[in-house]
C-alpha cells in the first residue's frame, strides 16, 4: 500500500510528545557536535546561531502547544529551555576558545 494513500492513523499524546522531545534532543546533539568540530578545526561556529536555535525550539514548543494538553507541554518546554541555554553556552564558549587561541 502506498503510504501517501494510507488513512490517518491516530497517534497518542505520549508518542507525539516523544517525537517532539526527540527533535529537541537531536538539535542539542547537532549543536554539540558542530561546536566540538569547530574547536578541533579552529573554524567559527556558523551553522547554529542563538537566534536560529531559539526560533527552531520556539516553533517546536508552539507546535506542541497547539497539539498537546498542558501536562505533556511542560516536558517539552523544560527540555527546549534547557537546550536553548546549553546551546547558548556552547556557542559562546566556542567563540571564546577561538578568540583565546588567536583566531577571531
Amino acid at each position: 500500500m502506498n503510504p501517501l494513500n494510507a488513512p490517518d492513523v491516530p497517534i497518542t499524546y505520549e508518542l507525539l510528545t516523544e517525537a517532539i522531545l526527540d527533535e529537541v534532543r537531536t538539535r542539542r546533539l547537532q549543536i554539540q557536535r558542530h561546536c566540538i568540530r569547530c574547536r578541533l578545526d579552529r573554524c567559527t561556529p556558523h551553522l547554529f546561531s542563538e537566534n536560529d536555535t531559539q526560533q527552531y525550539l520556539g516553533a517546536l514548543v508552539e507546535l506542541a502547544a497547539r497539539l498537546l494538553p498542558a501536562v505533556f507541554l511542560d516536558k517539552i518546554e523544560c527540555a527546549a529551555l534547557g537546550v536553548h541555554f546549553e546551546a547558548r553556552f556552547l556557542i559562546r564558549r566556542t567563540w571564546a576558545a577561538l578568540a583565546e587561541s588567536g583566531r577571531p
